[in-house]
């Protein structure tokens, strides 16, 4: 097992939770005894542990990579996969993060074929290889970069031909920068992204099973969110298809 340390994931919690639910100690003690579980080859009492440090408020990459590859060794390729897509929320370009997802949507049931998502879904899934925060601190430095050169261009109109130039730049950059942020941040709330974590959920037309039976999605398959009602929910495949399934049957990818 790749292991990463978990004493970031201690200090974020003291940092974040000023009353944490569990005391460092506590913390160490559950990752040590987390450890040696997966170690033993009790992959059900690692997942214990690691869900405890989770519950906590914990949430650091080390901490879903482990438990992930806790519920894969358990054949849990449904868990397996959300918690690795969390841990690749917090670290996009994780190699080790990539290469297990890979595998994972490698060894799932449904061969979904994808088609061309809606033109807002494309431009959110096109920034996934970068952080919230990277992506709002490139916008506010692009921003900011545009209000510098539109007060340098005001104040130097002897310099104005190539400074028009380069505030066109960084105004154009600054804008797709802030609109590829505006449409993650809209189809992560209205379309929220999730795995499906049962080993098998059946497809109805509608939300309840008195309605028509259309297909049966497995482990791992992954889907957007549109609605919720009376614990359904209703989503959108990679293939263009919807339907509704039993809300306890996926579990959204932002915890």
């Amino acid at each position: 097992m790749t292991r990463y340390t978990l004493a970031v994931a201690i200090i974020l919690l003291l940092i974040w939770h000023t009353e944490p639910v569990i005391a460092q100690d506590d913390l160490e003690a559950l990752a040590a005894q987390a450890e040696q579980a997966y170690l033993g080859q009790n992959y059900a009492l690692a997942i214990s542990h690691y869900e405890q440090i989770v519950a906590a408020g914990v949430r650091d990459t080390g901490v879903y990579y482990n438990l992930a590859s806790a519920y894969y060794q358990t054949g849990e390729i449904g868990w397996a996969l959300l918690t690795y897509l969390r841990a690749a929320q917090l670290d996009p370009r994780s190699d080790r993060i990539q290469t297990q997802i890979a595998l994972l949507r490698s060894e799932r049931l449904n061969r979904l074929r994808s088609i061309a998502p809606p033109l807002p879904v494309r431009l959110a899934e096109s920034t996934s290889d970068f952080r919230w925060a990277e992506l709002r601190g490139g916008a506010w430095v692009l921003w900011l970069a545009t209000c510098v050169m539109a007060v340098t261009t005001w104040f130097r109109p002897g310099s104005r031909a190539w400074l028009r130039y380069i505030l066109a730049l960084t105004g154009a950059s600054a804008l797709i920068a802030i609109g590829l942020l505006f449409a993650r941040g809209t189809i992560d709330a209205r379309m929220p992204a999730a795995v499906v974590v049962i080993t098998s959920a059946e497809v109805y037309s509608g939300p309840g099973e008195d309605y028509l039976a259309l297909y049966t999605l497995y482990a791992a398959a992954e889907v957007r969110i549109l609605e919720a009602r009376d614990g359904w929910a209703r989503f959108l495949l990679p293939d263009g298809r919807y339907g509704w399934v039993d809300g306890a049957a996926i579990r959204r990818i932002d915890p």
